[in-house]
């Protein structure tokens, strides 16, 4: 998928041939032109957004989320206290001694490798296929999310496009597959 900014028409990141097709995002100059001239305080821009929406920092802590993404995933964001993802997600292997990014299973976790490399390149992702294995009261359950990260400033980031649970089939629970043949396009990066 070929990525363009929407406010300048900037390249983004090039898709795999010619006739890739095109999603949305804002470069890094236009980004700052907008939040200068929006007279609109950042939280309050994101509040608006009806998709659930994380910003993450250099080191992979939460700096913000918005109204929807605390709704979603019933955690409130306190800015004045460091918040891990695994925390915000409820993350299974967070919860153990080490804590999030300290456990075995976290250098296999989806969403801190794909934010830490659009942090490093500065190139987002779009609708990547994870898993978060989820502690509740019932035990522990795999859900599926699809993400989209983008970097703006000195920050990313990081929309949750989809989360899938499995679909039980029997006495089979068929977990979506990392690589589905088509990947919905419901909204812009």
């Amino acid at each position: 998928m070929r990525r363009v900014c929407a406010w300048c028409n900037k390249v983004l990141s090039e898709g795999a041939n010619p006739n890739s097709p095109i999603t949305h995002g804002i470069c890094q100059r236009c980004s700052t032109e907008l939040f200068k001239t929006m007279n609109t305080p950042a939280q309050e821009f994101l509040n608006s957004l009806a998709i659930p929406i994380l910003v993450v920092d250099g080191t992979g802590l939460i700096i913000s989320a918005n109204v929807t993404m605390q709704d979603c995933f019933g955690k409130t964001v306190d800015p004045k206290r460091e918040t891990s993802g695994g925390e915000i997600f409820e993350c299974e292997h967070a919860r153990g001694p080490e804590g999030c990014g300290g456990a075995n299973q976290c250098e296999d976790c989806g969403i801190r490798r794909v934010i830490a490399e659009t942090y490093r390149t500065g190139e987002g992702c779009v609708d990547f296929l994870t898993h978060l294995d989820l502690r509740g009261a019932s035990g522990v359950r795999r859900i599926w999310l699809r993400i989209t990260t983008e970097k703006v400033a000195d920050k990313v980031l990081l929309k949750v496009m989809e989360t899938l649970e499995p679909v039980a089939t029997g006495s089979l629970v068929k977990e979506p597959s990392p690589t589905p043949p088509h990947l919905p396009n419901s909204m812009p990066a």
